[in-house]
């Protein structure tokens, strides 16, 4: 059953009533008395509890509106159409329904255990949910916790009466079943992991529709509902470099009626991605179910002269509520109303009846969107319901259930039978003209004939449905609001250069590092455009040196390339970055930054940390080993030679991301030697000292300090020297 196997034939009642008085658009063969000749079938066995059958003679099957009389081995023929499952139906002949059920390959027979699951099928709303759900909910259904309940009582019914197919308690019998049952729809079905973001964007999932940001200056609209929706997306105000602040159009709502800089067709759920727990909890709303459909993704840039820009994302859709819309958005939600309804409401029970609509959707024609595939079906709808107010009031509301079943109800006592004709007509034409030539395609004389079978079968239906309330079940639109507001703020990204000051001796290079503060720049093509005003040195990297380069990478080098000595009080050269999205030979420009570099004629450079845990010993008789161990926790140190005497040093810790500490001073005495080379040690926390007489306790406890200074190398990461020559 990979295509729905919705029983609603309900709509298909509509299809069988065409008139006589038109030509007919549908294939007749009125020579041929049995429609099932020539065409590959099932043999369909019934059974019913031993001793109690009714009398079949007469009797019987119906499906894919071509019936098959039963022989005397209680035994008939279903049309096999490979790519679909249908239901079939048991009729005496009198057209009274005895018996229902599922026909595919795993399945041919129907009894009291598939009449019971059909039901269950209908009453707890299965042909409105998503098409995957069928072949889950049949293959599951023994399972469910009230399935041995309702299947002693459909098998107490038919002792009573044979013919309780038509019994108007019957569907009461389920709803006082599965009463207290209440779907949980606020949570169960709400819940989704949102995405993290760095946009200011409001991410809440509001009426099963998320903003998030996917890239700079790109975002995406998900829906999680099965509910159709528009976005209008208005600039309301913006800030521009000077820090000014402009109103454009602040209050979108009805009493502005400006145009949507944006309009956007929000998709709509059409399948399940997957659903936590059993078919049965998440018919009853109880259980968390996954499914999202994006928009392609939307851009807002920011004008070149703008720091900061206020969108505002109105999602109009079917819900409550529906104030402070403007014409536009009130054309939009009216528009919504209506392809609701026809498209998930009306269509889905005409085209299932027919068990026709999914092979129709195979056709290998020019593709076409759902609305317009059903433009004729639409247009004809909005004909009738705008002659029915208090139809077109319950879908305004959204009781579409209600309505849906007084679309039919009035139509049929206002208009007579040309009303169900009409719609009959246009969903044969559509479905015919676009299915696949090798579908047997039914006549129209056929779906006269069986008219007021499917009659029998919707009475059986409706009951069902009333019965268990499955409209609190099933539709996301009851726990949707007609207008949900999004805001977002697209800001200037900010470009740290950094350091952003820095000091550099002659002859001696510093590293530069561009930081995009956001975090969706990661995995986007990132073009570095790098220039310095070069009075006293140039840019290097693994490839380019000069005074500009561009590369996909973040760092770059400044040399200085002036001689000890010759270096002017003030001597400072200035880099900057420009950074820009590329998209192959676009690019988008994201932002820029400088630094200044001072040059002061002195020696500068950066080495790096060791750590170093102090351990001492020393001989004494309380000891079992003779020996004594002190450790301390002890810190970094840095070891660096100089060429030039020095009378003194300035030390500047680097931490991992680039940042700077404070300058130290120290005088050159201050410091401890080793050989040549001069060591500059850092203390790291309160002193612990550790006394033992054990070996292994002493390598613990070094191995235990040691491991905590290397939690620290994140910002212990460098240290800049600076050597003060002696004069």
């Amino acid at each position: 059953m990979k295509k729905r196997i919705f029983s609603y034939i309900f709509l298909a009642t509509l299809l069988c009533l065409s008139c006589n008085t038109e030509e007919d658009i549908l294939p007749q063969d009125p020579v041929n008395p049995d429609p099932l000749v020539g065409l590959e079938t099932y043999s369909v066995t019934v059974e019913f509890p031993e001793g109690k059958s009714p009398d079949l003679t007469g009797a019987s099957l119906w499906s894919w509106d071509k019936s098959s009389p039963l022989n005397e081995q209680k035994s008939g023929k279903v049309m096999k159409f490979p790519s679909e499952s249908a239901f079939a139906y048991l009729l005496d002949r009198q057209d009274r329904l005895l018996l229902a059920g599922v026909i595919d390959a795993n399945q041919q027979k129907l009894d009291l255990s598939t009449t019971a699951k059909t039901l269950l099928f209908w009453g707890l709303g299965g042909p409105f949910f998503e098409p995957e759900l069928a072949p889950r909910f049949f293959a599951e259904v023994e399972s469910f916790p009230n399935w041995p309940e309702w299947k002693s009582q459909v098998d107490q019914a038919f002792e009573k009466d044979p013919y309780f197919l038509s019994d108007p308690n019957l569907g009461l019998l389920l709803g006082e079943m599965i009463k207290g049952l209440d779907p949980n729809f606020p949570d169960a079905r709400i819940s989704e992991e949102t995405k993290a973001s760095d946009l200011l964007v409001d991410g809440e999932i509001k009426s099963g529709i998320q903003v998030y940001q996917i890239g700079l200056s790109q975002f995406e609209i998900a829906n999680t509902f099965r509910r159709r929706a528009t976005g209008f997306l208005y600039k309301t105000k913006r800030i521009d470099e000077s820090g000014k602040e402009e109103a454009i159009n602040e209050f979108p709502g009805s009493s502005n009626q400006k145009s949507a800089d944006k309009t956007v067709e929000i998709p709509v759920v059409t399948g399940i991605t997957s659903f936590s727990g059993t078919v049965y909890e998440y018919l009853l709303g109880s259980t968390e179910k996954s499914f999202r459909v994006n928009t392609d993704p939307i851009e807002i840039p920011l004008s070149l002269n703008e720091k900061e820009a206020t969108w505002q994302l109105r999602a109009i859709g079917m819900g409550k509520g529906g104030q402070n819309l403007n014409q536009a958005e009130i054309a939009e939600r009216t528009k919504l109303m209506l392809l609701t309804f026809t498209l998930d409401f009306v269509v889905p029970l005409i085209a299932d009846g027919l068990t026709a609509k999914a092979t129709a959707s195979k056709n290998t024609g020019a593709p076409k969107t759902q609305q317009d595939f059903w433009e004729a079906m639409i247009i004809a709808t909005a004909g009738y319901l705008d002659q029915m107010p208090s139809v077109s009031q319950k879908v305004q509301n959204g009781e579409l259930s209600e309505a849906v079943r007084d679309f039919f109800t009035i139509g049929y006592n206002q208009f007579g039978s040309i009303f169900l004709e009409d719609l009959a007509r246009v969903a044969a034409e559509t479905i015919w003209e676009n299915a696949p030539a090798n579908l047997p395609k039914p006549s129209l004389e056929d779906f006269k004939q069986s008219a007021i079978r499917k009659a029998k079968i919707l009475t059986t239906i409706d009951l069902m449905l009333k019965g268990a309330d499955y409209a609190r079940k099933v539709h996301d639109i009851q726990n949707s609001r007609s207008l949900e507001v999004f805001e977002i703020k697209a800001r200037e990204i900010e470009i740290n250069l950094e350091p952003r000051e820095s000091k550099v001796s002659p002859e001696n290079s510093r590293e530069l590092t561009a930081f995009i503060k956001s975090s969706v720049a990661d995995g986007q093509v990132i073009e570095y455009e790098w220039s310095t005003s070069g009075k006293f040195g140039y840019l290097y990297d693994d490839i380019h040196e000069g005074k500009s380069s561009s590369s996909s990478k973040n760092k770059v080098k400044y040399f200085a390339s002036v001689k000890v000595g010759s270096i002017s009080e003030n001597a400072v050269d200035t880099v900057k970055v420009r950074t820009y999205i590329k998209q192959g030979a676009n690019r988008t420009k994201i932002g820029e930054d400088f630094a200044i570099i001072r040059i002061e004629d002195k020696i500068q450079f950066i080495t790096g940390w060791e750590i170093y845990v102090p351990v001492s010993e020393r001989e004494t008789s309380l000891s079992p080993t003779g020996v004594e161990y002190t450790i301390s926790n002890g810190g970094f140190l840095a070891k660096f030679t100089t060429e030039v005497e020095p009378k003194a040093f300035q030390f500047q810790l680097i931490r991992q991301d680039g940042t700077r500490g404070n300058i130290v001073n120290r005088n050159a005495s201050d410091l401890q030697r080793d050989g040549e080379s001069y060591v500059y040690r850092v203390g790291v926390g309160s002193i612990r000292i550790i006394k033992t007489y054990s070996k292994a306790v002493r390598d613990e406890w070094v191995a235990k300090f040691t491991e905590e200074l290397e939690a620290r190398r994140n910002i212990y990461h460098a240290v800049e020297v600076t050597v003060i020559p002696k004069d």
